[in-house]
């Protein structure tokens, strides 16, 4: 492959806002295939069984016209929300307690990358990480919030901040490129 007029090489430091807004990004991406099946378990079907053992309760206890039904009924259905919101409440305040406290804790956060695009895979080094990521690995890549992202699966993304280039169409060209080199990996794959 001849040397393209694109930055292959590009090397920068993520501030911590930079880190946030990345685990944000990886959250939601994760989230997206497995939080509809979820809720709807919980927030439908629960309460109907729910109900429905209230039911069975009440005819035990006093027949179709029990008129304790309609207040048990509500009152579990209300403790039973009020159970999953304040445990999702709880949740997602501690995961954020944590992903805040990973870039003054953790030094990988910190430390330079760089990031060289080679013919055969995606280099990654660090002074205490280095890492080749075959183009194959990867599923995806897209310009979002001011990142490259190139997703390996849902849960890890390498990530080059924008403001790493010089220009936005350098950016560019190193996404295409990326892209590129993932698609030619892949029509290798499926042959």
């Amino acid at each position: 492959m001849s040397q393209s007029a694109f930055t292959k090489s590009v090397s920068y430091t993520l501030t911590e806002p930079e880190v946030i807004a990345y685990y944000e990004l990886i959250t939601k991406r994760q989230a997206r295939g497995v939080r509809s099946r979820r809720s709807l378990v919980s927030t439908i079907y629960v309460p109907l069984a729910l109900g429905a053992l209230l039911m069975a309760v009440s005819a035990l206890r006093g027949g179709p016209g029990n008129a304790d039904f309609g207040p048990m009924l509500a009152m579990g259905t209300i403790a039973y929300l009020g159970g999953i919101f304040a445990l999702r409440y709880e949740f997602l305040r501690n995961h954020e307690l944590i992903r805040a406290s990973l870039y003054r804790t953790q030094p990988l956060y910190r430390e330079s990358r760089h990031i060289t695009l080679r013919d055969d895979a995606l280099e990654y080094a660090s002074p205490n990480l280095n890492a080749r990521f075959r183009y194959g690995a990867f599923t995806d890549v897209e310009i979002l919030h001011g990142f490259i992202l190139g997703w390996i699966g849902n849960a890890y993304a390498t990530v080059v901040p924008l403001r790493a280039f010089a220009t936005t169409s350098e950016a560019d060209a190193f996404a295409v490129e990326m892209r590129n080199q993932i698609l030619a990996a892949r029509s290798v794959t499926v042959k």
